[in-house]
């Protein structure tokens, strides 16, 4: 096997740059404001999810400690009742 030569070896340019603002340009006053709203939205919708999950998780499992039992069984129950109603 072979090593790779230094001309295989492909060098970044000096003029790359990792800047994400196009040059000339500033950062506008709104622009910190903007990410800091983003960053509130994202953490209440991560918060929303998570809460979600815990409680579908709840009724379907159930809790033995705090003698919260499952839900899953009353609910399938009342939708096979509603679709015997609902096809007769």
């Amino acid at each position: 096997m072979s090593t790779p030569s230094s001309s295989s070896v492909v060098e970044p340019s000096p003029s790359s740059n990792l800047n994400l603002h196009e040059e000339g340009s500033e950062v506008q006053e709104g622009d910190a404001l903007q990410a800091m709203l983003d960053l509130v939205m994202m953490v209440l919708t991560m918060a929303a999810v998570s809460s979600a999950t815990a409680i579908g998780y709840l009724g379907r499992e159930g809790n033995v400690h705090t003698g919260w039992s499952q839900d899953i069984s009353c609910i399938l129950k009342a939708v096979r009742k509603r679709c015997e109603l609902n096809s007769t």
